[in-house]
């Protein structure tokens, strides 16, 4: 695959989120490229069964890519190898993660503080696959050690083919302003092209980082889990069999065919939540919601309901939603 041609809208890989079932559904709703939740190398080498599940990707889901973790160059080539043959459309190294377990192994964001120390992995994972490698990274560790420039260029000399910038900091986490003047710096200087990530919140705003070229490319996150027709929008591509009520009801036949019996009302609650968050009574709902039976049957009934009965909130302040995390 190559990022040539018009701006591609990526669905970014969401821990918890972006399983197989929510990455086929986000696919009929207009994402172009998708992504693994992340996985660890390491658990992948000691023979994880979990690890080898998520990778599983399926052709009505191409092109997606399997995100992953570590610091151990012959761990991180077996997964990246056996990703490969296992049908991913390429592979992403995420140095950008600032959860903790994360970072105390030396990945993720840890791999921001001193980029020259990952040259040797970059470039044993290119030589190691002949797919796409992609790099997800954030400006930096801290506001003294903004490296996202010198890491893009290292990407660029070990052979990867683009990069996604999430524009905060590990320090800043979700807080304070996403740095779009920074990736635009980046995306004017750099020899690869540079996928945007952090807080794109509707069309038009989307709209105008592409055509202003803060980005070559858009990696949206927490929008689509309370707007899941935001990537059609963005594209004018507004189907009239595309609705809420269709997503909840494909998500529900997706969950049921691709997730464990024993998680599936797991997953139904906490997406059906997620759509909920900016509409009315959404308290309510949720309350409603923790309390149904984990009958997947009546968790689809009891969201449907709930979507049909009330209306979207238009005091609800978007800027606050899961600034925990997800993009």
């Amino acid at each position: 695959m190559k990022l040539e041609g018009k701006p591609k809208y990526f669905l970014a890989p969401m821990a918890g989120i972006t399983d197989l079932a929510y990455r086929i559904l986000l696919k009929e709703y207009g994402a172009d490229i998708l992504t693994t939740e992340l996985l660890s190398a390491k658990s992948f080498t000691y023979g994880s069964k979990r690890t080898r599940f998520m990778m599983q990707t399926v052709k009505n889901e191409q092109p997606c890519g399997i995100q992953i973790f570590g610091t151990d160059i012959f761990e991180m080539c077996e997964i990246a190898k056996y990703g490969e043959e296992n049908g991913a459309s390429f592979i992403d190294i995420n140095c950008g993660c600032p959860v903790p377990k994360v970072v105390k192994s030396g990945a993720g964001s840890a791999m921001l503080i001193n980029p020259k120390k990952i040259v040797p992995l970059l470039e044993a994972l290119r030589k190691s696959i002949n797919i796409p490698l992609s790099l997800k990274i954030r400006t930096g560790w801290d506001s003294d050690h903004v490296t996202a420039h010198e890491i893009v260029d290292i990407a660029y000399e070990s052979g990867f083919n683009w990069v996604s910038i999430h524009g905060r900091t590990k320090a800043q986490g979700y807080s304070g302003e996403n740095n779009w003047k920074l990736i635009k710096e980046i995306t004017q200087l750099a020899k690869l092209p540079i996928v945007g990530n952090g807080d794109v919140i509707d069309s038009q705003q989307a709209h105008h980082l592409l055509e202003n070229n803060y980005c070559d490319h858009l990696m949206i996150g927490r929008k689509v889990l309370s707007d899941p027709l935001f990537f059609l929008n963005i594209k004018n591509q507004n189907e009239p069999t595309k609705d809420i009520f269709s997503f909840i009801q494909r998500y529900y036949e997706l969950v049921i065919e691709y997730t464990h019996p024993k998680i599936c009302a797991i997953k139904l609650k906490k997406i059906f939540i997620y759509l909920a968050t900016s509409w009315c009574n959404f308290s309510e709902f949720r309350k409603q919601l923790y309390q149904c039976p984990d009958n997947p049957d009546d968790i689809r009934d009891c969201a449907l309901d709930f979507f049909a009965k009330n209306t979207k909130d238009p005091s609800y302040q978007y800027s606050n939603f899961l600034k925990g995390g997800h993009g």
